[in-house]
């Protein structure tokens, strides 16, 4: 701001040193507002010590639309006449539509009645005040111009006439702009269901210890039966699903673009309406609601995150929502089912894998009549059920008892050729020249079979031996020992039929019971 100063200096000085008496009786002279500012150089009366700066820039500042702070610029000035002294201040600023200068002017020593004028100009508008009271304020309001933005500069000046010297003020002022108004961000709710599948297989096995028995009659056999039902989970097929909505509270379409994820890292891949992927436009006042899933590879996730991307002009450009992330399971298969085993007369329903053992004692029968050519066998078979609305497994196992009568006579080859099933201490497989200790082929098995005498005829008959000596339940005449002592000699003297009829006399004898 510059300052207009008045030709009358002398007055000002004379009167700032006490000459109260000579301005007194003397009248100051009348000089026009246009005189003061023609003549003032761009110089008003004000004291540069009083001057106010400026209380915003047009470039960091701005008036917010609806607000009443408003960035005035201010001065004052007082001049002394005589007992008087007058002051004027002047606040001026804009609003959002106008341009206001207000002025106030005061005598603040001395006699109040002295009235002033005061004109007020703002770019080229005049507005004249008369009879301006001490203590009063008036003001001069013009519209802004159409079209005017921060920074444009509007002229201003005030001229006070009236006791004493004029004060005058001319300055300009940098228009303070109007804040863009921002629009509201787009709005964004969401929901989360998470699921999974809990599958659920179960398998049945069934087994037997021991597999057969071999006894005579009366003979009791402990067998153990075991059922196992094995339980199966799996846990997998994890998914959350849920929806989008986004809101647009503004007066204007507004285009967006979202993104969903899990905290684990998942990304979701979303359908919006008429786009058919993660993109779309929110009708003014309007809302568009959109559908999402995604896959995690397990349960850990417990939130979900979606951000809407827009533009509004100003203001904020993303908003996000969370929803919590609950797993809810989806049981394929049955948690519990039915364990059954009619042939020990159990049933029980069961949620976890199981093992049962039964114990179940069988017994060569007594009645000889149930024997064909000596022998009864028989083989039990127990079948264990597992059963529920989606599980319907058996399983089973056998045990087979071999009971023979002690016969009369001891076993021939042609028996314990048909029946290796009864051999004991020996295997069918083991080698004829291992057991004797002589030069032969075969096995005992293939030996036992032999057809034709000589050599032939001695080993079908020493097989036969041994396998009758190993019998505990009867009384055989020769050892093993005896048995392969004889085979041995034979073979020695190359004389086999002596032997031959030895053992061949011993296995069609009758045996006697222990």
């Amino acid at each position: 701001m510059k300052k207009l100063l008045v030709p009358f200096l002398a007055i000002l000085f004379l009167a700032s040193c006490g000459m109260e008496s000579m301005n007194d009786l003397m009248p100051d002279q009348e000089i026009t507002a246009e005189d003061h500012l023609s003549e003032g150089n761009g110089k008003d009366m004000l004291n540069t010590n009083m001057r106010l700066a400026p209380a915003g820039s047009c470039d960091d500042d701005c008036i917010e639309p609806g607000s009443t702070d408003f960035y005035p610029v201010s001065d004052m000035a007082s001049i002394r006449s005589g007992r008087n002294t007058k002051s004027v201040s002047y606040s001026a600023y804009n609003t959002e539509t106008d341009f206001v200068v207000e002025v106030t002017y005061d005598i603040t020593a001395g006699p109040p009645n002295a009235k002033a004028t005061i004109v007020i100009d703002i770019d080229g508008d005049e507005v004249e005040y008369k009879e301006v009271e001490s203590g009063s304020t008036v003001s001069h309001t013009v519209p802004l111009a159409d079209g005017w933005v921060g920074c444009d500069e509007v002229t201003f000046s005030v001229v006070q006439e009236g006791l004493g010297t004029p004060i005058t003020f001319s300055e300009s002022y940098a228009l303070i702009p109007v804040c863009s108004e921002i629009a509201p961000p787009l709005l964004v709710e969401k929901t989360a269901a998470g699921t999974f599948d809990r599958t659920v297989n179960w398998q049945l096995t069934k087994t037997v210890n021991p597999l057969s028995h071999l006894g005579a009659p009366g003979d009791e056999f402990l067998t153990n039966w075991t059922v196992t039902a094995t339980k199966f989970e799996d846990l997998g097929n994890y998914s959350v699903s849920g929806t989008i909505t986004v809101t647009n509270p503004n007066s204007f379409d507004v285009p967006f673009t979202l993104a969903d994820v899990l905290n684990d890292g998942t990304t979701a891949v979303i359908t919006c309406p008429g786009t058919n992927d993660n993109t779309g436009t929110a009708l003014a006042g309007g809302s568009v609601t959109c559908v999402y899933s995604a896959a995690p590879a397990d349960g850990s996730a417990t939130l979900n995150t979606a951000t809407v991307t827009f533009d509004v002009g100003s203001g904020l450009t993303n908003a996000s929502a969370t929803a919590d992330v609950t797993f809810t399971e989806n049981l394929i298969g049955d948690e519990a089912v039915t364990l059954s085993d009619p042939r020990v007369a159990y049933s029980e329903l069961i949620s976890t894998t199981t093992v049962e053992i039964f114990t179940e004692t069988f017994t060569c029968p007594t009645d000889q009549s149930l024997y064909t050519d000596g022998v009864y066998m028989e083989t039990f078979t127990n079948i264990a059920y597992l059963d529920g609305d989606n599980t319907d497994l058996e399983a089973s196992a056998e045990v087979t008892i071999n009971c023979y009568l002690p016969p009369s006579e001891c076993f021939s080859p042609d028996f314990w050729s048909q029946n290796t099933q009864f051999w004991t201490g020996y295997d069918p497989s083991d080698l004829y020249a291992d057991v004797f200790g002589v030069d032969r082929f075969g096995t005992l098995l293939e030996n036992v079979t032999a057809n034709g005498g000589g050599a032939n005829a001695l080993a079908r008959h020493s097989v036969a031996a041994i396998l009758n000596a190993t019998r505990t339940e009867v009384s055989y005449d020769l050892t093993v020992a005896e048995i392969i002592a004889g085979v041995q000699a034979a073979y020695a003297s190359g004389d086999f039929e002596s032997f031959k009829n030895v053992l061949e006399g011993e296995n069609e004898k009758g045996c006697l019971i222990r």
